[in-house]
């Protein structure tokens, strides 16, 4: 629950364009969700991977960015599968972006 809190506290920052805020609050997160699930995939720890992103973004760290993007497109691949409404949108090729450290096995 802290950590969904967090994760939301830093989105609201990255939408107010306190960048550095939220990315701060999002890598707490993000720390916090890997502690609960370890190595597991989860929902959750996908999209704070993709809130970083959107910091990273917003701090126009584009490189960095892209990583933590394409870690939460293939973690949202690998927890949804192929058939799920949440992927539809995704390109086929996802898995093979640059900077998916993880790549999905469909």
């Amino acid at each position: 629950m802290i950590a969904r809190i967090l994760q939301r506290t830093g989105r609201t920052f990255v939408q107010s364009g306190a960048y550095q805020e939220g990315l701060t609050y999002t890598h707490e997160a993000l720390a916090m969700q890997q502690r609960l699930y370890q190595e597991q995939d989860h929902p959750w720890v996908a999209e704070v991977l993709h809130s970083i992103g959107e910091a990273l973004e917003g701090l126009e760290k584009l490189t960095e960015a892209v990583v933590y993007y394409n870690q939460a497109i293939c973690m949202v691949l690998r927890v949804y599968q192929k058939a799920h409404p949440r992927i539809t949108q995704i390109p086929p090729n996802a898995s093979a972006l640059p900077g998916s450290s993880n790549p999905s096995p469909i």
